[in-house]
């Protein structure tokens, strides 16, 4: 992360995005190397908010706040929230509240959108200081332009170069002090009813022409055209030379009357002034007439023409005497600059012998280099009769080492030939003892308590589990045994001896943590195996261990397992212990309450970091004592899931109720997404109602799933909320039909359209969906609301969505009985994708109360 601090000054306070002047705002370039999660902090550090007059007047909307703007350049102002093709660039805008000092954003960069500008602003009459904090990635200051501010108004005579009546619009004359980069950007004035375009001019004039009032215009003259808008703002950037020009800003056609103001951005110095047809006031003597800024010329000169030769000649003497000033100035600062460069060159000479002197060194410890290079040469040969005597005794240890491990490997042989031969006798000896078994009994299903105990189960269909390795080892056989004292247990696990059909076979005892007798359903920990027979590749007919276990209130589970799950065998158990025990096989009625659930296209919503969370399936718990519950998603069958799972755990928020969207103040406890195939959340939870929410980590990941609840006291059965009712319509915008937003009322109305009959006052939920082929580039949609019957030709609303990126935007508003007219758009006229409408609500009584058709 950086952290970089800065300051607002009267130069470069810009104001919020409401204002023109927010690039002279500072700017920084965020560069990050990768899509990490970034997290933008502006803090105020201190305020000087001014005079009490301006305070006054100051707009109380007005607040420190920051821009993101995607797809900027890498070492110049952003000059525009839109790019070239019109789409809009501006990523977020981010405020605090009034008394707020610090204000927060988080998003995860796109690398198509990098590199991003951010721009910190404050209220245009106030000064102070900010620190801006990113949390990864780096942020680097980008040099500021110097501006230059004219306003100005279009009475209703006026319009294009091309009207006769073009020459009644007011020039602003501009000279760049040098060849560079000019930023022109004209702003007109928000007004209720203004429908005109608006536009200028850039023509190359001669110094003569320079602040008189034009009489012509010669087309070939024009710099620069820029071309009419219906927008509020239009923005050009060209590079100019240093000569004299006229910038005249204008509206495409006469009869428009409005406010403008004109900014000029640049890395030169810009002198510029509006035509006048007055002569100077007495305030600008001694200025050079030629350089004269914005000051008003609104003072009528009434002298005679003689007073007004005198001031002239006043004038020039005066320009004079500065122009004379100037050059002294720069003649005694070459003065300098040579004295300096005579220093320089005394510095350089002393520098010059001390760097001979070191040459001569060098040389020295070069000669002395060379005379112990020759005195290494004498000793090589010495050296090299070492190295053959050392050579000579590791060939001799190595003899004698591969000689030790001949006799190594030849007790090992022996020692393997005498293993083979009791392993024979002992296989020998279980096979007799496995032959003597009675193989014909029924399955053991009833408790059985002594110190010597037999069981016989088998493994066959979906209870044969396999070994530890795998997820479906819990379907394996399952044994209670209980210990009320103190007991040393032999355990043996026998198989019938059958040529070519034996398995490798084992056993693990578990030690389990509450007293409620269930089966073990999730995954193990390693200290929870007190006893483990281990597998052999010998297929032996028998496995045996012992163990001493410890007396416990909570019984031991004895799991018998093949080493591969599939393998079909009986089995038969046998238990000696010094003291007496009790083994019972875990029956049907011992399994943990189980709800089989399945996530589909309507059903998997994802985990909360997304909108469509709500669709999850959401199951009801209520909980009547105070409890330690356990939720544990398991996905053993559908193993085509390559999404993690886990569980939520949330209050409900009303009897019966999905919620409408995630609230993270509902939240009790979430699981860890970790695993594609079980999670699990155990949490306490006191008396009442919860929504209970098994999901995948992202939206439509399909499967099956099975839950289930592990409750240390009785919870009773969960209940599966019903989807709630919604009316929804499909459309697409399409040629004619995408008209866009407010900002373009011609081609608004040409958006589809539909009517909204509600019967009863509701509080409704409005999803607008864009086509999901639009995820790499989603255009930024919104629609409005407004009440009437029938299709709209100018643009109107009750209530809007905020135009935003995304594929999904949602909205809640509460509406009287009535008709109203809906209208979803995109932000910008021609962006084509279908769409889909769909409100929903959750009152109650909503069947029947409201309707939905198209216009």
């Amino acid at each position: 992360g950086m952290e970089v601090k800065g300051v607002w000054k009267s130069s470069n306070l810009g104001g919020s995005l409401d204002y023109p002047t927010w690039r002279s705002n500072p700017q920084y370039i965020l560069d990050v190397q990768d899509s990490a999660e970034v997290t933008i902090t502006l803090k105020l550090l201190k305020s000087d908010t001014g005079s009490s007059d301006d305070s006054k007047k100051e707009d109380p909307k007005e607040v420190c706040g920051f821009a993101v703007i995607k797809k900027a350049s890498s070492d110049k102002l952003a000059f525009s929230v839109l790019d070239d093709a019109g789409e809009l660039n501006l990523l977020h805008d981010a405020s605090c509240k009034k008394g707020q000092t610090e204000v927060q954003y988080q998003w995860v960069p796109i690398p198509e959108d990098m590199p991003y500008c951010i721009v910190p602003y404050y209220a245009r009459k106030k000064s102070g200081s900010f620190t801006l904090t990113s949390s990864c990635g780096k942020l680097k200051s980008v040099p500021s332009y110097i501006c230059t501010s004219v306003s100005g108004k279009w009475e209703k005579e006026g319009g294009s170069i091309k009207d006769k009546t073009f020459l009644k619009n007011e020039p602003i004359f501009f000279k760049p002090d040098k060849q560079g980069e000019v930023v022109v950007i004209l702003n007109r004035e928000s007004k209720s009813g203004f429908k005109g375009k608006i536009g200028f001019y850039i023509i190359s004039i001669s110094s003569e022409n320079y602040g008189k009032k034009l009489s012509s215009v010669d087309e070939k003259s024009v710099v620069h055209f820029q071309e009419f808008s219906s927008l509020k703002e239009v923005t050009a950037s060209l590079v100019l030379k240093p000569e004299p020009y006229a910038l005249i800003p204008c509206t495409h056609e006469s009869g428009h009357s409005n406010k403008y103001s004109v900014l000029l951005y640049s890395t030169c110095v810009i002198s510029s002034e509006k035509s006048s047809s007055v002569s100077l006031s007495s305030s600008h003597k001694g200025k050079d007439p030629k350089r004269r800024g914005l000051e008003s010329r609104s003072q009528t000169v009434s002298s005679s023409k003689k007073s007004s030769e005198n001031e002239e000649e006043k004038a020039a003497i005066a320009y004079t005497q500065v122009r004379l000033k100037k050059e002294s100035e720069t003649q005694k600062a070459v003065g300098d600059k040579i004295a300096a460069l005579e220093a320089e060159k005394a510095n350089w000479a002393t520098e010059r012998e001390a760097l001979a002197a070191e040459v001569a060194e060098c040389r020295k410890l070069q000669e002395a280099a060379l005379k112990a290079y020759e005195e290494l040469e004498k000793n090589e040969d010495k050296h090299q009769e070492k190295m053959d005597s050392l050579l000579r005794e590791i060939n001799e240890t190595k003899l004698k080492k591969n000689q030790q491990e001949d006799d190594m490997f030849d007790e090992l042989d022996e020692l393997r030939r005498q293993l083979a031969k009791y392993e024979s006798y002992v296989e020998e000896e279980d096979n007799e003892e496995a032959k003597a078994l009675s193989w014909t009994k029924p399955i053991t299903t009833d408790a059985v308590k002594g110190t010597e105990i037999s069981l016989k189960g088998e493994w066959k269909g979906t209870t044969c589990g396999g070994s530890l390795n795998h997820l479906t080892w819990v379907n394996n056989p399952q044994i209670f045994l209980r210990v009320t004292q103190e007991a040393t247990i032999d355990f043996s696990l026998f198989q019938p001896v059958v040529a070519d059909k034996k398995l490798s076979i084992s056993f693990y005892v578990f030690k389990t943590h509450s007293p409620s007798a269930k089966r073990l359903v999730r995954s193990y920990n390693d200290s929870d195996i007190v006893c483990e027979a281990y597998f052999s590749s010998l297929k032996p007919s028998k496995v045996h261990k012992s163990a001493t276990l410890a007396a416990s209130p909570n019984p031991y589970v004895i799991v018998p397992v093949t080493f591969i799950p599939g393998d079909e065998s009986p089995f038969i158990l046998q238990l000696k212990s010094n003291v007496t025990v009790e083994a019972t096989p875990i029956a049907k009625q011992n399994e943990w309450p189980t709800i089989e659930g399945e996530w589909t296209s309507s059903t998997a919503g994802g985990c909360t970091n997304f909108s469509s969370f709500s669709k999850n399936n959401m199951y009801l718990c209520r909980i009547k004592n105070q409890t330690k519950a356990t939720f544990h998603v398991s996905n053993v069958k559908a193993s085509a899931i390559s999404d993690s799972i886990s569980v939520y755990v949330l209050r409900a928020p009303g009897e019966g109720q999905k919620l409408r969207e995630y609230n993270s103040n509902l939240l009790v406890a979430s699981g860890q997404f970790v695993s594609s195939h079980e999670g699990h959340v155990t949490v306490n939870l006191k008396p009442g109602s919860y929504l209970i929410v098994p999901c995948t980590f992202n939206p439509n990941s399909l499967g099956c799933y099975t839950l289930r609840v592990l409750s240390e006291d009785t919870v009773e059965p969960l209940v599966l909320l019903p989807e709630v009712s919604y009316v929804v319509q499909k459309g697409v915008w399409k040629g004619s039909t995408a008209g866009g937003s407010f900002n373009y009322p011609e081609s608004w109305k040409n958006n589809p359209q539909y009517l909204l009959k509600i019967k009863k006052e509701l509080t409704i939920t409005i999803v607008l969906t864009q086509a999901a082929d639009n995820k790499e580039k989603a255009f930024s949609i919104g629609w409005s609301l407004t009440a009437g019957s029938s299709r709209l030709t100018e643009p109107s609303s009750v209530a809007t969505a905020s135009y935003r990126p995304s594929l999904s935007i949602v909205e809640e508003v509460t509406l009287k009985p009535g008709s109203y007219v809906v209208v979803p758009t995109t932000f910008n006229p021609g962006e084509e994708s279908s769409f889909e409408f769909k409100i929903t609500s959750y009152t109650a009584g909503f069947s029947g109360q409201l309707s939905l058709e198209a216009l």
